[in-house]
């Protein structure tokens, strides 16, 4: 992929002023802070409480503060860049920027070859993801089509496999059993391996960077789940051996960040295998006492 869309529309529809925007904001944050807002979800309270300073009152009453609100926006940044899987810059996320892609699911087609309507199937989604592939003004690329000649708990991955297959650009995908409760890849992995075997899907594709894959791998390895290793975020640099010059021996902030990430990666590796060590040993028949 190398087209980057450049043209912009240089007029648009507003319907409501700068003020009038303000007046929305300063209301929701008039509710939000003041009137409050029923959180039933205990664990979602503790995370409003502890990390932006809400209160609770009654049950389940949570008031958030002014302020955590205008301290979480700080953080947001102003345009979030998209890559393809080639390391090319896609898309610019922000300000009035407009982009386009395919759609998702659909249940039916109108196949070009037959003239006629039918189901849609993998096939479909293969095709379009190649022929968008190729196309400068599409963006992003989702699976336009729901695959009848798959099993509905495979249909997702299936999908996604068939559209890695003939793009590189940015895909967006929809997923099932989504596992969102974990703060660590070996609680990831611990946990997404009941829902797999549950589904009744035998193998997934893992992706993370390239960096982080090995980790990752153990992890999931561990816990009985198969993986198929799909690494992005490549870190690249000097080939080893002779410099090409004196700048090459010199220290720097990128060399240094690299570093710190690969040290972390080897300690958080040492660490999963001292775990893995720990839970067989536990397993065993007269462990723990």
């Amino acid at each position: 992929m190398t087209d980057l869309p450049t043209s912009q529309l240089e007029s648009r529809l507003r319907m409501l002023s700068d003020e009038k925007c303000r007046m929305i904001y300063d209301a929701a944050l008039t509710i939000i802070s003041e009137m409050g807002m029923t959180v039933p979800h205990a664990e979602a309270r503790e995370i409003l409480v502890k990390g932006a300073g809400a209160t609770v009152e009654g049950e389940d009453l949570v008031k958030i503060p002014r302020e955590a609100v205008d301290a979480a926006r700080a953080t947001v940044p102003s345009m979030i860049p998209v890559y393809d899987r080639g390391g090319e810059l896609a898309m610019e996320l922000g300000g009035y920027n407009s982009y386009f892609g395919t759609g998702s699911d659909l249940m039916s087609i109108y196949d070009f070859e037959t003239r006629e309507r039918r189901l849609s199937v993998l096939d479909d989604t293969a095709r379009m993801a190649h022929l968008c592939d190729g196309l400068p003004n599409i963006d992003f690329i989702m699976s336009a089509a729901h695959p009848h000649d798959i099993e509905a708990y495979a249909s997702y991955l299936e999908c996604f496999r068939a559209m890695v297959s003939n793009t590189t650009k940015p895909m967006v995908m929809t997923a099932a059993g989504v596992e969102d409760r974990s703060l660590t890849t070996w609680e990831n992995a611990e946990r997404s391996g009941p829902m797999l075997r549950e589904d009744h899907i035998g193998k997934v594709l893992l992706v993370t960077s390239a960096g982080h894959m090995p980790r990752a791998v153990d992890a999931f390895e561990h816990f009985r789940v198969p993986v198929a290793a799909a690494p992005t975020g490549f870190v690249s640099g000097p080939s080893p051996g002779v410099p090409d010059s004196l700048s090459d021996l010199l220290p720097s902030i990128g060399a240094l960040t690299n570093s710190t990430y690969a040290i972390h990666e080897y300690l958080g590796r040492a660490w999963y295998q001292v775990r893995e060590t720990a839970a067989d040993t536990d397993s065993q028949p007269g462990a723990g006492g």
